[in-house]
């Protein structure tokens, strides 16, 4: 069994390493946002701009956790309140842009079908004059 397993000790990310490490992840995302947005842009990829734009999110909910560190509770609270909207908005975004596609992809189709149906009809009266 574990010594301090059942310990009272509270973990609030005070400690001067953990804020170090934190700093560390933070420059490591920023540097492959930097990496895949130019490689992306570059290769005219946007496979690489999505993933490098996923970075980028990550970078800031890192920074963002940082900065809350040893703040009020209220205060991390609300941070971590606006940090759950921003991914349900993500997700929600995502979600509206494939339905969207989807509509888009019916409506063209529809009209593709209507504008052959007409052609044929168009062809179909000329044969019968």
């Amino acid at each position: 069994m574990s010594a301090n397993c059942c310990s009272d000790k509270k973990f609030d990310g005070v400690s001067e390493r953990y804020k170090r490490i934190l700093l560390v992840v933070i420059a490591l995302n920023a540097l492959m946002f930097v990496v895949e947005i130019a490689g992306g842009i570059f290769s005219k990829s946007q496979t690489l701009q999505a993933d490098a734009l996923d970075f980028l999110a990550d970078s800031l909910t890192y920074a963002m956790s940082l900065w809350e560190i040893g703040r009020s509770l209220k205060l991390r609270s609300n941070v971590a309140i606006a940090k759950g909207l921003s991914l349900a908005a993500m997700g929600g975004s995502k979600s509206f842009v494939n339905q969207l596609k989807k509509n888009v992809s019916t409506w063209l189709s529809t009209k593709a079908r209507q504008v052959k149906q007409m052609k044929e009809f168009s062809y179909d009266t000329r044969l019968s004059a």
